[in-house]
């Protein structure tokens, strides 16, 4: 897989060990005390300034040119209301910037890059991959047999949830502040 894992949020029951063990292929992308992204070295990525945050995916800018490094105020420019990255950039990615308080993910409006999200305790997973996230065994997975009647009833309508309880995706365009 091309995808990657974070971790955002206070890590205080060694989730960053368990995902550095079950996940031995993947790299450090950005190792803060709040933030820390795992990729498969195969993945695109663009670096946001010194290692704040990473756009994990395919981002260009708007002459076309493909972004492998960001500049620093990109990552202010991201968790603005008056300026999110998805204003100045396109293609499919997912961008994950630590601030001095917060970590920012931000899912680009195309949704080609999947964004999935759990919560374990005050710390918030995001993965690329719904496997990702249950392959790290941190917490039970069950069916989440609402989300099941829900999509047989209405198939077209697109919802948050997932088929697995504690599991739910950043819905394209989204983003995701987490204190």
């Amino acid at each position: 897989t091309r995808g990657f894992i974070a971790l955002a949020g206070p890590d205080r029951s060694g989730i960053a060990n368990v995902l550095r063990r079950q996940l031995p292929g993947f790299i450090d992308i950005v190792a803060l005390p709040n933030l820390l992204v795992l990729a498969d070295p195969a993945a695109d990525i663009a670096i946001i300034g010194d290692h704040a945050g990473a756009l994990i995916g395919s981002a260009f800018d708007r002459s076309g040119q493909q972004l492998f490094q960001l500049p620093a105020n990109a990552a202010h420019a991201s968790a603005s209301a008056s300026a999110p990255l998805v204003e100045t950039l396109w293609g499919g990615f997912v961008a994950i910037v630590a601030e001095h308080d917060a970590v920012v993910v931000q899912r680009e409006p195309s949704g080609t890059m999947p964004c999935y999200h759990a919560q374990i305790g005050s710390a918030h997973l995001f993965a690329s991959d719904v496997a990702l996230l249950t392959a790290s065994s941190l917490f039970p997975v069950s069916i989440n047999w609402r989300f099941v009647a829900h999509h047989l009833l209405w198939p077209e309508r697109r919802t948050t949830e997932t088929g697995l309880d504690r599991i739910d995706e950043l819905m394209p365009g989204e983003r995701c502040r987490v204190t």
